[in-house]
C-alpha cells in the first residue's frame, strides 16, 4: 500500500470535513424546517402568519385547538410532499451528485421564498417545498458524503447528517427562545440556502461519479483534491481501481429489479429498510418537532397540579407566592391550629417552587436545553459508529431509547414532571448518539455503488410514511389518552425494534458487501440445517473424506445451493433472462481445473473419470443468475501459448492453483503476472477469482498465504476474490462462484 505524507493526509481529511459540512447544508434546512414547527406550535399566538382564532368565533379552547391541528397537518404535509421527492431525488442523482444537492438546496430556496410570501395556502405549498428537499437531503446527503471520502471515515460521514439535522432544529429553538422577529429568521434561512447554492457549484464532483461515467481524469482530479495530494501520486491509481465500473445509463427501478433478484441483497435489503424505518418511527422525531408545544403543554399542567395543592382560603392564595419564611406562612393563613398550618405552608412552599421554576426555565427555553443534548449527542455518534460498530451502536441504543421512554411515560403517569424530563432527555441522547445515525453507515457498508440509490431511495420512501404516520398518530394519542399512553407506546416500539436488531443485524463496520452478504447467507444456512435437514447435517458430519469422494452425488449439495435455482426463478418471473458471460478458468497442469468444472456440473452431468485437457474444453454452468461458457484450457508448458487467444472475448477469469504444491506456486505467479499484463487483459476490470484449490491436503496453505506468494495485493485494475477450495468435495466452490456471478452481474447492468 501506498504510503501518504502526514501534511497530506491531515490536508485531505480537512478537505474532506469541508465537503460533508457542504454536502449536509440541505439536510440542516430540513432541520430547520422541521424546527420551525416547534418554533410556531410553541408560545407565539401565530403561526406562518395566520391568525389561530380565525374561524372559532374567539373561543381559546378552540382555537387553541385548530391551531394543534393546523401545525400537525403542515408537519404531515412535508412527510407525505417527501414521498415525490424521493424519486425526483433519485433521478437528479443521475445527472451528477453537485447538480442533486443544488437541486435539493433550490428546494428550501423556494420555501423560505414562499413563507415570506404569506400565509395560508403559500404556507402549505412551502411545506410541500420542504418535504422535496427533505427526501433529498436524506436520500442523497449521506450516499455523496461517503463517496467523498476515505474508507476509515466513509461510516462517520455517512451518519453526519443526524448532526447537520439536529443543528438546524437547534437554531430555530434559539430563534424561538430570543424571541426574533419571523421574518429576520425566514431571510436568514432563504440566504444560507442560496449561499449553498453558489459554493456548491466550486467544489469537485464524486469520484465515484465521474468513474462511472468513464472520466477517470476528472475522477483522478477529484480525488487528489479530497486526499490533500498531487494528481500523479500512486495511492490515486489504487482508489481509482477500487471506483465504479462505467455507467451506461441503467434505471434505478432496473437495479432495484436486479437487487431483488438476489437472495444475499434481498435479505440485506429488508434488513437496512426495518432498520432506517424502524428507528423514525420511535417517537422521538415528533417530540423534537413539537418541543416547545409539548414544554407548554407540561408547564400548564404543572401550574393546574401547583394550584390545586394550595389551600382554599382567597387571603391565604394571594400570599402564597411570598411564603418563603415560616413566620409569613403562620401570619398569613387561615387555619385552626399549628400542624394544619405548617401542612399547608409546606403545599404554599412546593407551589411555589413550581411557579418560579416554570418562569425561570420558559418551554423555549427547555427546548433548546433538548435540542442541545440532542445535538451533542448526534456529535458523540460520529466517533461512536466508527469506534464502537454498526450493530453493538445500534442494538444499545435502542435498548437504551426505550427504556427512557418507559420511564418518562411511569414519571408522567405518577406525575414526576422533574423525572419525565430528565427520562425524555435521556431517550433523545441515546436516540441521537446511536439509534438515528447507525442504520445508514450500516445501509452505506452493505451495497456496492451502484445499489445505495435505489436501497436509499425505497428507504427514504419508507421513513417519509412513517414519519406522515408518527407526526398524526402520537400528538392525537396524547391529546386522547395523555401524554403517558403516547410515551408508553413509543417504548414499546421501540423496544421491539430493538429486539430485532439484537437478533437480525449483522455488524458491518469495515466489511466488504460480499462478506456481508456471506454472514447473512451463513446465518441463514444454519437455520435452514437446524429446522430442515438436521438428521442429513449430522450423516455429512461424520462421513470422511474418502467416503465422499466415493459418493459424488452427496457432493452435489455442497457446490449447488438450493438458492441458485429459485434465484434464476425469480430473475426470469420479474423480466430478466440469465446474465450470459464467458470465463476463462487458467492454471498450471495437474492443479484441479477440470476436476473443478466437473463439480460445477449439474450431478446427472458430472463425468466419472476425467482425462487431461488437451489444447482447450467448453463447459457450461450456472449460478445466481448467470449462465456461464467456461473454456478450460490446458495448463501444460506447451499449451499455456494459447492463453492469449482467449483474453479478448473472456469477461472474467478463474485462476485455479494447487495450494499444497509450493515450489510450483512460484511458477504459477509468472504465468498470472504475464497474463495480466497481457494488452488484451491490462486496465480491463474483468473480474479476477482465485481457487486455492486441494486445501483440504496436509500442508496446503491458507487463502491469504495463497494471496500472498500470487502478488494478489498488486492487483488494482480488476476485483480479485480469493478462496479455499476442494475440487473432489466441491467445498469452497460455491461460495466462489457466488462472488464472480455478483461481480459479472452487476457489471452486465452497465454495458
Amino acid at each position: 500500500m501506498t504510503v501518504v505524507p502526514e501534511v497530506s493526509r491531515v490536508r485531505g481529511l480537512c478537505h474532506q470535513l469541508l465537503m460533508v459540512l457542504l454536502i449536509n447544508v440541505p439536510t440542516m434546512s430540513l432541520g430547520m424546517a422541521m424546527g420551525w414547527v416547534s418554533l410556531v406550535s410553541g408560545e407565539r399566538e401565530e403561526a406562518d402568519g395566520v391568525d389561530p382564532a380565525a374561524g372559532t368565533g374567539g373561543d381559546p379552547a378552540a382555537a387553541a385547538e385548530a391551531e394543534g391541528a393546523r401545525v400537525v397537518a403542515a408537519a404531515a404535509t412535508t412527510f407525505l410532499a417527501s414521498l415525490v421527492g424521493v424519486p425526483l431525488s433519485a433521478r437528479a442523482l443521475s445527472y451528477g451528485r453537485k447538480f442533486a444537492l443544488i437541486a435539493t438546496s433550490m428546494c428550501f430556496v423556494v420555501c423560505w421564498s414562499l413563507k415570506l410570501v404569506g400565509g395560508g395556502w403559500w404556507v402549505l405549498a412551502a411545506r410541500v417545498a420542504a418535504g422535496l428537499g427533505g427526501a433529498g437531503a436524506y436520500s442523497i446527503a449521506p450516499l455523496v458524503a461517503r463517496e467523498m471520502c476515505e474508507k476509515r471515515v466513509r461510516g462517520a460521514a455517512a451518519a453526519a447528517l443526524i448532526p447537520a439535522h439536529n443543528v438546524g432544529f437547534l437554531l430555530m429553538y434559539l430563534a424561538a427562545d430570543f424571541a426574533l422577529p419571523h421574518t429576520t429568521i425566514l431571510w436568514s434561512c432563504l440566504s444560507l440556502s442560496l449561499l449553498h447554492c453558489a459554493v456548491f457549484l466550486l467544489v469537485p464532483e464524486s469520484p465515484a461519479y465521474l468513474a462511472a461515467n468513464n472520466k477517470d481524469k476528472e475522477a483522478v482530479a477529484s480525488l487528489a483534491w479530497l486526499r490533500g495530494v498531487d494528481v500523479d501520486h500512486p495511492s490515486l491509481a489504487e482508489e481509482l481501481a477500487a471506483l465504479p465500473p462505467p455507467d451506461n445509463g441503467v434505471s434505478t427501478f432496473a437495479l432495484l429489479k436486479d437487487m431483488i433478484s438476489d437472495r444475499s441483497r434481498r435479505r440485506a435489503f429488508i434488513i437496512s429498510f426495518v432498520a432506517i424505518v424502524g428507528q423514525e418511527a420511535c417517537g422521538v422525531y415528533t417530540l423534537m418537532q413539537f418541543a416547545e408545544r409539548t414544554f407548554v403543554l407540561a408547564r400548564d399542567e404543572a401550574t393546574t397540579s401547583a394550584l390545586e395543592i394550595m389551600p382554599d382560603n382567597a387571603t391565604y392564595a394571594l400570599n402564597a407566592t411570598s411564603a418563603w419564611n415560616m413566620s409569613d406562612i403562620l401570619t398569613t393563613t387561615m387555619v385552626p391550629n399549628a400542624t394544619s398550618a405548617l401542612e399547608h405552608g409546606l403545599n404554599a412552599m412546593n407551589a411555589t417552587v413550581v411557579l418560579r421554576t416554570n418562569a425561570l426555565l420558559t418551554p423555549a427555553r427547555q427546548a433548546v436545553v433538548l435540542g442541545a443534548v440532542q445535538l451533542v449527542a448526534s456529535a458523540i455518534a460520529l466517533y461512536l459508529v466508527e469506534r464502537v460498530g454498526r450493530r453493538r451502536l445500534l442494538i444499545t441504543s435502542a435498548f437504551a431509547t426505550g427504556g427512557c421512554l418507559a420511564a418518562g411515560a411511569g414519571a408522567a403517569w405518577a406525575g414526576r414532571g422533574g423525572w419525565a424530563g430528565a427520562a425524555l432527555a435521556g431517550a433523545v441522547a441515546a436516540d441521537n448518539a446511536g439509534l438515528q445515525p447507525a442504520p445508514y453507515a450500516m445501509l452505506a457498508d452493505m451495497f456496492h455503488y451502484q445499489f445505495r440509490s435505489a436501497v436509499m431511495m425505497l428507504s427514504s420512501a419508507g421513513t417519509c410514511v412513517a414519519n406522515a404516520a408518527e407526526v398524526m398518530v402520537f400528538p392525537a394519542l396524547a391529546a386522547r389518552a395523555g401524554l403517558p399512553a403516547a410515551l408508553l407506546l413509543a417504548a414499546l416500539l421501540t423496544l421491539s425494534y430493538a429486539i430485532f436488531a439484537l437478533f437480525a443485524v449483522p455488524e458491518t463496520r469495515g466489511k466488504t458487501p460480499e462478506h456481508i452478504y456471506s454472514l447473512l447467507d451463513k446465518k441463514r444456512k444454519e437455520n435452514d440445517v437446524e429446522g430442515t435437514d438436521e438428521k442429513k447435517e449430522k450423516d455429512v458430519e461424520g462421513t470422511d473424506e474418502k467416503e465422499r469422494r466415493s459418493e459424488p452425488e452427496s457432493d452435489s449439495t455442497r457446490v449447488q445451493l438450493p438458492a441458485m435455482g429459485l434465484l434464476d426463478k425469480l430473475s426470469g418471473w420479474l423480466g430478466r433472462g440469465p446474465t450470459e458471460v464467458t470465463v476463462l478458468v487458467l492454471g498450471l497442469d495437474n492443479s484441479g481445473k477440470s476436476t473443478l468444472l466437473n463439480a460445477l456440473r449439474p450431478p446427472e452431468q458430472r463425468a466419472s473419470a476425467l482425462a487431461p485437457t488437451v489444447a482447450s474444453t467448453q463447459d457450461h454452468f450456472s449460478s445466481g443468475g448467470v449462465a456461464f461458457s467456461a473454456w478450460d484450457v490446458s495448463g501444460a508448458p506447451r499449451h499455456r501459448a494459447l492463453w492469449e487467444r482467449h483474453y479478448r472475448r473472456a469477461h472474467a477469469v478463474i485462476f485455479v492453483v494447487d495450494a499444497a504444491d509450493h515450489l510450483r506456486l512460484v511458477v504459477a505467479r509468472e504465468e498470472l503476472e504475464l497474463m495480466l499484463a497481457h494488452p488484451d487483459m491490462c486496465g480491463r476490470r474483468a473480474p479476477l477469482l482465485v481457487f486455492a484449490n486441494k486445501s483440504d491436503a496436509p500442508h496446503a496453505l491458507a487463502p491469504m498465504q495463497t494471496a500472498t506468494a500470487l502478488g494478489l495485493e498488486r492487483i488494482t485494475d480488476k476485483p480479485w476474490h480469493i478462496c479455499a477450495s476442494s475440487a473432489i468435495s466441491g467445498a469452497g466452490l460455491a461460495d466462489g462462484v457466488a462472488w464472480l456471478a455478483r461481480q459479472l452481474r452487476d457489471m452486465h447492468m452497465h454495458h
